[in-house]
């Protein structure tokens, strides 16, 4: 949360953060030093958390959306670079980044989402998204298992394209054992969008 509401352009951004189905009041005490600063979106009898997103961009009122993990480390500039990319590319639909994987034991691995196919390496996080265009893609598809990437190919069949920042690493993926990004899952997942699309997208591998 620190590494959210420390950002050099916080004083520009809307924090909404989304309660995904927690104890409630474990949440609020938890929020509690930052709720001045940020709004929680609890939504009672929706478990699916693609459906909170989905709410979360439709409600939001900022015309740029970043969608960020609980465990997900921003370093300072990451938003004011991301942001500062549209200036440069005005026709963009979204901005990203190369960031590490970090792992529970400390060590992280740097991923490059630089040149043609880079940005089949981003992740849900990371990544700014003009919100309008969000909406225009008909937002995150809930009953798909990587609808971050389906995101990626509806925006592209429908002429829009992304921007990539160049430079350093601006944040941190964590990497838990038994999460989404393990290899059953993910095997599963791009399968579902060959199903759906009639290709393999040349999505990241998530092998350590």
């Amino acid at each position: 949360m620190e590494s959210f509401l420390n950002q050099t352009i916080a004083d520009k951004c809307e924090f909404l953060i989304i309660d995904n189905d927690s104890p409630k009041e474990g949440t609020i005490a938890a929020l509690k030093p930052f709720m001045s600063r940020i709004t929680l979106w609890q939504r009672d009898g929706i478990k699916d958390p693609m459906r909170k997103l989905n709410d979360g961009v439709s409600c939001s009122r900022s015309p740029f959306i970043m969608n960020c993990d609980h465990d997900d480390l921003l370093y300072p500039e990451c938003a004011e670079k991301l942001l500062r990319a549209f200036s440069k590319s005005p026709e963009a639909s979204f901005s990203y980044c190369d960031y590490y994987d970090k792992y529970p034991d400390g060590s992280k691995t740097l991923i490059s989402t630089d040149g043609i196919s880079g940005v089949w390496n981003t992740v849900a996080g990371g990544m700014l998204f003009r919100r309008d265009h969000i909406l225009e893609a008909d937002c995150y598809d809930e009953a798909l298992m990587f609808p971050e990437y389906d995101l990626l190919l509806k925006m592209f069949a429908l002429g829009m394209k992304g921007v990539h920042v160049p430079g350093e690493p601006l944040w941190e993926y964590a990497r838990t054992p038994g999460s989404m990004s393990d290899g059953g899952y993910v095997t599963r997942a791009i399968d579902e969008l060959k199903r759906k699309y009639g290709l393999t997208p040349p999505i990241r591998s998530y092998e350590r």
